[in-house]
C-alpha cells in the first residue's frame, strides 16, 4: 500500500546581515542539509494512493457513473471541467458524483461493512 503524507517544514535562523535581503539572500543559499538542519515539521495530511497522476488527491477525485460503472475521472476541481474530461474520455456519463459525495457514498458503505478489501466474499 502506497500513502502520500504532506507535511509543512518550519525552521528560522539567526543570520548577521547588512540588510533583510541580504540575509534573506544567505538564507536562499544554504544547502539542504543547513536548511533541514534543526527543523520542525507537522503532518498536514496522510491519503492512500490509489494509481494518481502526481500532483492529483484522493480528496479531490470526481467520478462518472457511465453505463452502470462508476468510473474515475480524476483530480477535476469542478463540475463543469470534470463534465468536459468525461465527454472527452468518450463516456456515456449518467452522473458526475462530486469528491464529497463520493465520500460520502464510501462512509455509508463502510458502515454497512463494504470496502474494497472484502468485496469479493
Amino acid at each position: 500500500m502506497k500513502y502520500q503524507v504532506g507535511i509543512k517544514i518550519y525552521n528560522s535562523f539567526e543570520i548577521e546581515a547588512n540588510s533583510e535581503e541580504k540575509a534573506e539572500e544567505k538564507v536562499r543559499e544554504l544547502d539542504v542539509y543547513q536548511t533541514l538542519n534543526d527543523c520542525d515539521f507537522n503532518i498536514t495530511y496522510v491519503d492512500k494512493m490509489n494509481n494518481l497522476m502526481p500532483g492529483e488527491s484522493p480528496r479531490r477525485q470526481w467520478f462518472a457513473l457511465d453505463a452502470g460503472d462508476l468510473t474515475a475521472v480524476g483530480d477535476c476541481g469542478d463540475f463543469e471541467t470534470a463534465d468536459e474530461i468525461a465527454t472527452d474520455l468518450g463516456m456515456e456519463t449518467n452522473w458526475l458524483v462530486s469528491p464529497d459525495m463520493a465520500q460520502q457514498w464510501a462512509n455509508a458503505l463502510a458502515s454497512r461493512g463494504i470496502t474494497a478489501e472484502n468485496n469479493d466474499e
